[in-house]
């Protein structure tokens, strides 16, 4: 093999085994330890594509959270602590038809509303062949040797409040996606005997697509991205999708907050119209 072929093999060898940024978020269970995965490009290229025209994915999003729980038994302690808070789809960079699930989770083992739980996490990545990206222990140990504390709040329909997902998208007025009480109440729930939620991802990301177009308009030097469809977990059985977008420069890089935005439909296939900010100039937010 000449030294050009063998460069060549080289660098693509490389460029195939390379970890993706955006998948590179580390876990932080109890005990100190560190983990994160290594999502390369060449398990993402061995999994099956997701096609435009189905609905659902190869791997349904019970199947992934099912996965994702066995593997969260097999690699920490204490795995009933632990509760699913949404079951991310990410986009593999410069694809159009590869994906991957992300299920996150956090830890909960007080049943005492008002005292504090350390602020644990875990993501689980699983690919859509089935298989498990397997968390690998860091050489690193977790940056404070006490974990974060939040508040443990009430979680129970009774004690629900407005959800408020901010959006500044690019040359617009920002506004609030707000999910209320009466709304997820009408929308039905995601039961444990179902292998898919009641909308599908491709339909909710095309409800998402269609509300967006008609909130901003194509940006010149801005190229909008898809970055996420995201199930999100709410009391009970109740879930809804969130589908988020960034605006990237055309051309050379960015140095600030890029311009981003969310839409939310829920499980009756409600999409959720966004209130803008009455104090907001328009374009403030340009970046």
């Amino acid at each position: 093999m000449s030294y050009r072929l063998l460069a060549i093999s080289l660098i693509a060898s490389c460029f195939a085994d390379c970890t993706f940024g955006q998948f590179e978020s580390p876990s932080y269970p109890p005990g100190g330890n560190v983990y994160v995965a290594d999502v390369t490009r060449r398990l993402l290229r061995r999994s099956p594509h997701w096609p435009e025209g189905a609905q659902y994915p190869p791997v349904s999003a019970r199947e992934a959270l099912s996965l994702a729980e066995i593997e969260l038994r097999e690699m920490v302690p204490a795995s009933r602590h632990w509760k699913p808070t949404s079951l991310e789809l990410s986009l593999l960079p410069q694809e159009e038809t590869r994906w991957i699930w992300q299920v996150a989770y956090y830890w909960d083992n007080t049943p005492s509303v008002g005292t504090f739980l350390p602020e644990y996490d875990f993501l689980v990545y699983v690919l859509m062949d089935g298989n498990v990206v397997e968390p690998k222990l860091s050489d690193t140990r977790q940056p404070w040797p006490i974990p974060k504390l939040r508040e443990k709040t009430e979680t129970s329909e009774a004690a629900f409040r407005n959800i408020v997902i901010p959006s500044s998208p690019p040359n617009a007025k920002p506004f609030d996606t707000i999910i209320t009480k009466q709304m997820v109440a009408k929308s039905p729930s995601w039961r444990d005997a179902d292998c898919q939620p009641p909308i599908s991802p491709r339909r909710a990301l095309s409800e998402a697509n269609e509300l967006i177009d008609s909130l901003v308009e194509p940006q010149v030097g801005l190229k909008r991205q898809m970055s996420a469809i995201t199930l999100v977990a709410l009391h009970g059985k109740k879930w809804y999708w969130r589908v988020e977008y960034d605006w990237y420069p055309t051309h050379g890089g960015s140095t600030g907050v890029l311009p981003h935005c969310y839409s939310v439909i829920l499980m009756d296939g409600t999409v959720v119209e966004p209130q803008f900010r009455k104090d907001a100039e328009h374009g403030s937010n340009k970046k």
